[in-house]
């Protein structure tokens, strides 16, 4: 090759999984073959982010532009004129979006620019929602079918998702490349997890139960949380762990004190030794209505955890019943809960679905495939 290829990175969303994804992709990508660019979001940056950007800003040129999450006239418009320059100026060769607000306005702007490769990663549709409105549905469903047509290449996170996107016409199957979100090896050894669990105030008697999730509709946290009162009602030994923070935090925090559950049911907030709270966890309960692939899940298999997860998309593709772990419908408070206490009471089936656990996150979701496989849609040797 005679020349770097220009690679635009552009992401509205900057904090949970889809920070990591974006970040996991700019630093490991290869740099001999790529010269990257980076337009962001600091509006909902978690802390992680604002650490990470001071310093590949000094490695990569970036670009902080304001972008809101919700659909806003004059607010997308200054947006669009700003990453319009950008592109202008910088001449990509590569435009690779993140995300629905990012991938309305780059894709848009990286055609008008006769970008040669447009790029999107969705990470889960919004009208993936279960809670939506149908007139929000619509106007998303238009969007996103529009732009589909401007896209090299979308990047789906999950089997389910592309599945989801191709029943709903969203997009033509041959325009999309399956890439699960990968990660470092990040298990952690017996004595770290008992000085993390003396951290915590937990003694090695007590048996956790935990997530690291956003307090969003989307996490479905009241179900978790419906459940672990239920099992804390039921079982002394047993406590609870929610690592994460969003607009549900009161309205969780209330439901705890009113029942009595602040002492069994942690609340840890935002966090950024997630990796090293997960290691504690015995078993991992994800409660989500609808997801991309979530990286707190690739975490928890990286970690060798036994898992308990809705039956939506991306869970199911992580979460194999009876293999690494077990299945429930999204809102079963019934089934999560006598689910979680058959896991629970059953040491032999926890040893077997974590020892599967470690082995499908070596088969599936290390780093170094995800970013192998993305290399060559940007080379567009997708076959």
């Amino acid at each position: 090759m005679d020349r770097k290829l220009k690679l635009l990175y552009i992401s509205e969303a900057t904090s949970g999984g889809l920070r990591k994804n974006v970040l996991d992709l700019i630093n490991n990508i290869d740099k001999d073959k790529f010269e990257v660019h980076f337009i962001y979001s600091d509006i909902r940056a978690d802390d992680i982010f604002i650490d990470n950007i001071k310093v590949l800003s000094k490695n990569i040129s970036t670009y902080n532009v304001k972008m809101v999450r919700n659909l806003n006239f004059f607010e997308d418009i200054k947006s669009f004129l700003k990453i319009n320059n950008i592109v202008r100026k910088v001449k990509p060769d590569i435009v690779h979006c993140h995300s629905s607000k990012a991938g309305g306005i780059g894709r848009l702007i990286a055609y008008i620019n006769r970008v040669p490769k447009i790029i999107y990663t969705p990470h889960a549709y919004v009208i993936q929602n279960p809670n939506i409105g149908n007139l929000k549905r619509n106007i998303f469903y238009i969007i996103e079918k529009l732009l589909a047509r401007l896209t090299t290449t979308t990047i789906n996170v999950s089997n389910g998702e592309k599945q989801f996107a191709v029943q709903s016409k969203l997009i033509e199957k041959q325009k999309s490349k399956v890439i699960y979100n990968g990660i470092e090896n990040i298990i952690s050894d017996i004595g770290n997890i008992h000085s993390k669990r003396n951290e915590l105030g937990l003694s090695r008697e007590d048996f956790i139960v935990g997530v690291a999730s956003r307090l969003e509709v989307q996490k479905d946290p009241f179900t978790f949380i419906k459940i672990a009162i239920k099992v804390c009602n039921h079982m002394p030994n047993v406590k609870f762990i929610y690592v994460g923070d969003g607009e549900l935090s009161l309205d969780i925090r209330k439901i705890l004190k009113q029942n009595n559950m602040e002492d069994r049911i942690k609340l840890l907030g935002f966090r950024d030794d997630i990796s090293e709270i997960i290691s504690v966890f015995d078993i991992y309960m994800i409660t989500s209505l609808y997801e991309g692939l979530p990286y707190s899940l690739v975490e928890a298999i990286a970690c060798g955890k036994p898992i308990l997860a809705t039956n939506v998309i991306g869970n199911n593709e992580i979460v194999i019943e009876g293999v690494n772990g077990e299945l429930f419908e999204k809102g079963n408070i019934e089934q999560g809960f006598h689910k979680l206490v058959g896991m629970i009471t059953d040491q032999e089936k926890l040893t077997r679905y974590s020892e599967e656990s470690l082995k499908m996150y070596s088969s599936k979701f290390t780093i170094d495939n995800m970013i192998q496989n993305v290399e060559l849609v940007y080379y567009n040797k997708t076959s």
